[in-house]
């Protein structure tokens, strides 16, 4: 390591690969995936954000929900799937704006879908929920609700089910 006078450090790693084969893997291609790997879910969805509305928009946007999944969603869904759930939740106005999404993921078996609902202020208690999926044949196996909180702006929810 070396480390001077300025705020700037540098730390020199030696990788091990625990075997006598050689890796086999192009030097550019693990760089690469090693910068890839130190990229924050933040800097991920900035640049997925710039991507797909323009620097302008993109920023703007980013300014806003940076910070405001928390980990638990961030955890589970890549910054492409933030992108259409920030595209629900731009759409929603009023004190109770409700927007609706079922979908399958792809690979997934053909009788297995989810559904989300994304509403402004209070969240949707399961128990109200459970017996109108029931009526339509909806058996619900998971809930993973997330609070969505921008920043100076009333908290969102987003509710999704695995059914």
């Amino acid at each position: 390591s070396h480390v001077g006078e300025t705020p700037l450090a540098r730390i020199h790693f030696v990788v091990g690969a625990g075997t006598s084969q050689p890796l086999g893997s192009d030097p550019n291609n693990l760089e690469e995936s090693l910068r890839e790997a130190a990229r924050s879910w933040s800097e991920d969805l900035k640049e997925a954000l710039v991507d797909f509305e323009g620097e302008v928009k993109g920023e703007a946007l980013w300014q806003n929900y940076s910070d405001a999944f928390p980990a638990g969603y961030r955890a589970n869904n890549g910054a492409e799937q933030a992108i259409s759930d920030i595209g629900r939740l731009e759409s929603l106005s009023g004190s109770d704006g409700m927007e609706l999404e079922l979908y399958r993921i792809d690979g997934s078996p053909k009788h297995s879908m989810r559904f989300k609902v994304f509403q402004l202020g209070r969240p949707i208690k399961l128990s109200d929920c459970l017996p109108i999926l029931e009526n339509m044949g909806v058996l619900a196996i998971n809930e993973n609700p997330y609070q969505v909180i921008q920043k100076g702006m009333a908290k969102r929810f987003g509710f999704r089910t695995s059914a």
